[in-house]
């Protein structure tokens, strides 16, 4: 009998069969919280993950709420499933939206042109709050969190997981402005990261917290369910992220995480079969990888390759890259650029995107690119647009 898991966000009460204990909360603060937020947040604050356990029409929903005691509870309630079922997501105690579940999610395509405007932002790590900010500023979402961009495109840049205490508010979030977007002509794109990799696989270091939050980690203790398996091919989340591609092309725009190295040109590795491989190594051990698998989970592979922002390679290397590809620009999140403002490298042909959300976002700013028949701005969460590259007319 396959079980589907679903993280499902909400406020409760313990039930006469919930399982307690107590933890001290450590959430990673990200701004400070409004009075308003404190006023509106119930007795019970959501501070964790539930889950949500399809079997064929019935849904079991596992819920966590912290009191103001630090008392941590799971309860388990039960509805039937069909397509739409809502899913409820909460962030600290205040509801964000209703998430409507889908039966299936067909691989998208890679390739997309004749697109007017695009938005982009990169390695986000569970930082919701940034986000949402930087979605609502640039009129990319409403404020019901709703999708208001219309026939346009917007990239995750990969990297959405990890770090952040709001991690799966921030997957939800993405999982339904994508059938937002599709419905209104538009398109959402989610670049497979390297931390995506690491969360789909269960690889974490719980001993020494790097990455993840310890609250998931009090949370799944208290859950029952190891965190290595909340992205697993047996969740909702885990099904929906396996179907992402590690390299997108819109018109001249080639978007990857990481970056395109010069040993992955030398593969003569399509970006069709460079998106295929990469799903293929989420399926198996790493130890029974073939070549081509080896590669693209590699440091010299599209999640994990450094090469384009330390630019450790040549201009001629890079243009190698952009015939083989057949595009015009790179833009890349993975490695944080060095001064907080985005910058073009290799005479405008590399864009990095990968800020430090956390600490920007400390001092009120989000900044991703904007897209346009103009050229590349810089955009932040004030809509404060700086242009980086002038379209060539």
């Amino acid at each position: 009998m396959l079980l589907t898991f679903v993280f499902h966000f909400s406020c409760t009460q313990a039930t006469e069969n919930s399982d307690s204990i107590n933890i001290e909360e450590t959430l990673d603060e990200q701004t400070p919280q409004t009075s308003e937020r404190d006023e509106d947040a119930s007795h019970d604050m959501n501070v964790g993950a539930p889950i949500v356990m399809r079997n064929r029409d019935k849904v079991e929903i596992y819920n966590i709420a912290v009191d103001e005691n630090s008392r941590v509870d799971k309860s388990v309630t039960s509805k039937s499933y069909k397509e739409g079922t809502g899913i409820e997501v909460f962030a600290r105690g205040k509801l964000q939206f209703e998430v409507p579940l889908r039966m299936d999610y067909p691989i998208q395509d890679w390739k997309y042109e004749g697109v007017d405007t695009i938005a982009a932002i990169s390695d986000i790590e569970g930082h919701y709050n940034a986000l949402v900010a930087w979605l609502k500023s640039n009129e990319i979402i409403t404020e019901d969190f709703k999708w208001s961009f219309g026939n346009n495109h917007l990239v995750f840049n990969g990297d959405m997981v990890d770090r952040g205490d709001e991690v799966f508010q921030s997957l939800w979030l993405i999982y339904k402005l994508e059938a937002e977007a599709e419905a209104a002509g538009g398109k959402v794109h989610y670049v497979f990261g390297n931390h995506e990799q690491l969360n789909v696989q269960g690889i974490y270091d719980r001993a020494n917290l790097q990455y993840v939050n310890p609250r998931y980690f009090n949370e799944a203790d208290v859950l029952g369910l190891d965190y290595s398996n909340w992205l697993s091919k047996e969740t909702e989340l885990g099904r929906w992220i396996r179907t992402k591609n590690a390299i997108v092309q819109i018109d001249e725009k080639l978007f990857v995480h990481g970056g395109i190295s010069p040993r992955l040109v030398y593969s003569h590795l399509t970006k069709k079969e460079v998106n295929d491989i990469n799903r293929s190594t989420l399926l198996i051990p790493s130890k029974e990888y073939n070549m081509h698998q080896t590669l693209i989970a590699s440091e010299d592979g599209p999640l994990w390759y450094r090469g384009l922002a330390d630019e450790d390679i040549t201009q001629a290397q890079v243009q190698e890259i952009l015939d083989q590809y057949k595009c015009k620009q790179i833009i890349i999140g993975h490695t944080m650029v060095s001064n907080d403002n985005i910058e073009p490298l290799y005479n405008g042909s590399v864009i990095p995107i990968d800020l430090a959300v956390r600490q920007n976002f400390r001092k009120g700013i989000v900044k991703g690119i904007m897209i346009t028949a103009s050229g590349v701005f810089e955009v932040d969460n004030k809509r404060v647009y700086k242009m980086i590259d002038r379209a060539e007319l």
